[in-house]
């Protein structure tokens, strides 16, 4: 008994010994791992720059120099040039087919007054890649490598100027793409709308064209008449066969102007009649030198567009003015036709005819045509 003990003790010992010389074997292999990682990262934890800053644009990567300035309104602004990357730096990497882009801009405040001139790397510099608009992406923020600079989102006071930066995330096979420079809005100074351009023939051309840089046109102001200048009763009764029996007092505004007619098929017709077939005409404005300052003012453009995307949206109405389509209106639920019909001098107009379960929806049609017709000759003249 004595020596199966012996023999028991002897073989915990050896098993013992064998797990400390294993033990002792792998700690080297975490210590490796631990100066590996640590070989990766500086003294404050952070990742080392690798970015594209010096680095001809290769078709993906690399930077373009602009070097283009303008001034307006006290505001210089020097585009200094445009970094595209695909390094992560301390975030996360662009999506599959996608890159960072860096607009690296100077910004010097020279006003004649001692107003501070603010921006925001939100709204103060948007790109449009190919038609489709881009803004500031925290992603690329976070993941900026390049020369150490504040970003976008700073304040200048009289007579300072800084460079800054701010980040995009875009498709890599960019063709062309614009820039829009503006300060915050302060209510007082108008936008800057400060315009900059790169171009090139493909998606993978190294080749780059920088645009001659510019301003934004803002469409002059529309004059802000009745709806009736551009469809009178006389042709609402000529195209519909019916009398207009009554009307709301025209509403007119910077953003758009408004009328309600009542029409019957008897003259002496009541307006409040149950047959009485109630027609809505709107007139929308674009957003112009009137407007384009007011926070809160939308452009026809963007009326439009917002009621395609809607809920509301029916179906598209071909050959009609330049675009138009049928919705559900947000007022009684009638059935609305929108027409946008563009003119070069003072930018979109949106039309929009409603009408109620008394009349026939597709008498708007030829409505929109004579107010299209009329709206065009009174810009004309």
């Amino acid at each position: 008994m004595k020596k199966l003990f012996a023999i028991l003790l002897i073989l915990v010992l050896l098993l013992t010994s064998c797990g400390a010389k294993e033990e002792a074997n792998e700690r080297p292999e975490k210590s490796d791992q631990i100066m590996k990682k640590t070989v990766q990262t500086d003294d404050t934890g952070k990742k080392p720059p690798s970015s594209a800053e010096g680095v001809i644009f290769d078709g993906r990567k690399g930077k373009i120099p602009l070097n283009q300035e303008l001034e307006r309104y006290g505001t210089r602004i020097a585009f200094d040039y445009v970094l595209f990357d695909d390094d992560p730096g301390l975030f996360s990497p662009p999506p599959q087919g996608f890159i960072f882009m860096y607009p690296i801009l100077t910004l010097k405040n020279e006003r004649e007054d001692d107003q501070n001139i603010s921006f925001a790397s939100q709204s103060s510099c948007v790109a449009t890649v190919d038609g489709e608009e881009y803004k500031r992406s925290m992603d690329a923020l976070y993941s900026y490598s390049g020369k150490d600079m504040p970003t976008l989102d700073t304040t200048i006071n009289k007579g300072i100027s800084e460079q800054v930066y701010t980040g995009m995330v875009i498709p890599e096979d960019w063709k062309e793409i614009r820039f829009v420079i503006n300060q915050m809005f302060d209510g007082a100074t108008p936008s800057l709308n400060m315009i900059f351009e790169l171009k090139r023939d493909s998606g993978t051309a190294k080749e780059v064209k920088v645009l001659e840089a510019g301003f934004k046109i803002i469409f002059q102001a529309a004059p802000r008449l009745s709806p009736e200048n551009y469809l009178s009763v006389e042709e609402i009764e000529e195209i519909t066969g019916l009398y207009n029996v009554g009307e709301l007092e025209p509403f007119v505004d910077d953003r758009m102007s408004q009328i309600d007619y009542f029409l019957h098929a008897d003259p002496e017709g009541s307006p409040g009649s149950s047959k009485a077939v109630e027609l809505r005409f709107d007139l929308y404005y674009a957003k112009d030198e009137l407007t384009y300052d007011q926070l809160f003012v939308s452009g026809s453009q963007l009326v439009f567009d917002q009621g395609r995307g809607s809920k509301s949206f029916v179906e598209d109405v071909p050959n009609l003015g330049d675009d138009a389509y049928w919705m559900i209106s947000s007022y009684r639920s009638y059935p609305e036709l929108c027409v946008l019909v563009n003119d070069d001098t003072y930018g979109p107009f949106m039309i929009a005819l409603s009408i109620n379960e008394n009349g026939d929806k597709e008498i708007l049609i030829p409505l929109a045509e004579r107010t299209i017709s009329n709206l065009k000759k009174l810009n004309e003249s």
